[in-house]
């Protein structure tokens, strides 16, 4: 039963995350980090879109954030949800090639759906 719950609260947050992609909810902080990085937007919009990709909730500088992560392309994509009085944004993305060790140094990290190689 709690495992269903968490796919569906994964599949929630990744269809909010992907919504605000969608809607141009960027963070400015978005561009200057990622000016140089190796992906497209599109790539993005896949790691949002798949199945395959795992999902975390964690606090990062104690902001509360979802993260996906997809296993083949390890792009990292980093939302911060509408709570505590936040605005719903898309916060950064970064290729990532050891997910369980970045994870582990976030805040009360939950995972929500495992990353499906």
């Amino acid at each position: 039963m709690q495992d269903r719950v968490n796919q569906e609260v994964a599949q929630a947050a990744q269809d909010a995350a992907l919504a605000a992609w969608l809607n141009g909810q960027i963070a400015n902080e978005f561009y200057d980090k990622t000016i140089d990085r190796p992906f497209s937007q599109a790539d993005v919009e896949r790691v949002l879109k798949s199945k395959s990709s795992g999902v975390w909730r964690y606090r990062d500088f104690d902001q509360p954030r979802v993260g996906c992560w997809h296993p083949v392309t390890e792009l990292f994509v980093a939302w911060q949800p509408p709570e505590e009085g936040r605005q719903s944004q898309i916060k950064t993305a970064f290729v990532v090639t050891n997910i369980d060790g970045y994870i582990a140094r976030r805040e009360q990290v939950v995972l929500l759906r495992a990353a499906k190689r």
